[in-house]
């Protein structure tokens, strides 16, 4: 059940950020902040074509690889499998929300991320160190029995 269900989101995550690009492509400048200093603002410039190559082949594209590597390999438990799509779709959850978020800021005057995102993407962050703490803690146990 559960890795069905994390498997339907998988998917369902990936579309989305398909129809975000679809969506914000039409209302972004042609060249467009693509970093913001710890401040929020702006410093670093990228056309619109590059920066959503860069989001989907650099963002995406791993965790799609790793995603789809979760259904290819035979040697990974159930509880490995479902546990790495989790992670997958966490991290797909953070690329939209990060993908929306840069957009949104694009169509101000002058672009600015809000206050908040530092602190969720910290939380992002101490989610993965988190997750890959436990996944090495418990690689023994994940890994499939072999007679």
């Amino acid at each position: 059940m559960r890795r069905s269900l994390n498997t339907g989101l998988f998917v369902l995550l990936l579309l989305v950020h398909g129809l975000l690009i679809y969506a914000w492509w039409p209302h972004l400048p042609e060249v467009m902040a693509s970093h913001f200093a710890g401040d929020g603002a702006a410093d670093g410039w990228m056309s619109k074509q590059a920066f959503f190559l860069v989001t989907t082949v650099c963002g995406v594209g791993p965790l799609a690889l790793v995603g789809g590597l979760s259904f290819l390999r035979r040697n990974m438990t159930d509880e490995l499998r479902v546990r790495v799509l989790e992670f997958a779709n966490v991290s797909l959850i953070g690329c939209n929300l990060l993908l929306h978020t840069v957009c949104k800021a694009n169509v101000m005057t002058e672009p600015r991320l809000p206050d908040a995102f530092l602190w969720v993407f910290l939380a992002y962050m101490a989610y993965v160190a988190v997750w890959t703490f436990f996944i090495i803690r418990d690689r023994n146990r994940l890994q499939p029995q072999r007679l």
